[in-house]
């Protein structure tokens, strides 16, 4: 211990405390009176229940920066703004699923959307997107890295071997996946091309 410190009054726990009144400046929750220092947002969201729109000003859900009206007209726009960019292609030797936007569905063609829309009582969608097939492929390199992150075990890719049956076996089917039927595979949203509802 140094000099300075040896000099110094001690401490006691005993008395080391005083009452009285203290002043503290900061943003509290208006509600419950909790006290957040310096943090406003976190006082305003304590309680509070709704919020303003940054968009329109209306009052929405506490957990929402955006009111549901001005969120449906952005997606909207998103919608409009993909259907323009897209090529539209025609039906005929189209066998793909389709994709619906609005319903956030893929259907196996133009007849069983309508059906869908029809039991809904929904209007249709002038337009619908194509699909593309992407077939299942099972990475081992990818699941030796993906082990050794989550074992924190370094360079794990690199002393690691899978046992040679197994090998076998995932190659075998990632080629079944690339001649097989579209059973392995799933059917993902073509935003680059549309197909238009005939009803």
């Amino acid at each position: 211990m140094s000099e300075s410190k040896k000099n110094e009054d001690p401490k006691v726990y005993e008395e080391n405390a005083v009452f009285g009144e203290i002043t503290l400046k900061g943003w509290g929750c208006k509600t419950c009176n909790t006290f957040y220092g310096d943090d406003k947002s976190v006082a305003q969201y304590c309680c509070c229940t709704h919020r303003k729109c940054n968009e329109c000003g209306e009052l929405t859900e506490k957990t929402y920066l955006i009111c549901r009206k001005c969120r449906d007209k952005k997606e909207a726009e998103k919608l409009q703004a993909r259907l323009d960019k897209a090529k539209e292609i025609s039906q005929v030797g189209y066998e793909n699923m389709i994709y619906s936007e609005s319903h956030n569905a893929c259907y196996h063609d133009i007849d069983s959307y309508l059906t869908r829309c029809e039991n809904d009582d929904v209007d249709p969608e002038e337009f619908v997107f194509a699909t593309t097939f992407k077939r299942f492929h099972i990475d081992l390199a990818d699941i030796k890295e993906r082990v050794g992150e989550e074992h924190e075990i370094e360079d794990f890719s690199m002393t690691f071997d899978f046992p040679e049956h197994l090998v076998k076996a995932i190659k075998q089917f990632n080629r079944d996946a690339m001649v097989q039927k579209k059973n392995l595979g799933s059917f993902q949203c073509d935003y680059t091309r549309k197909l238009k509802v005939e009803v």
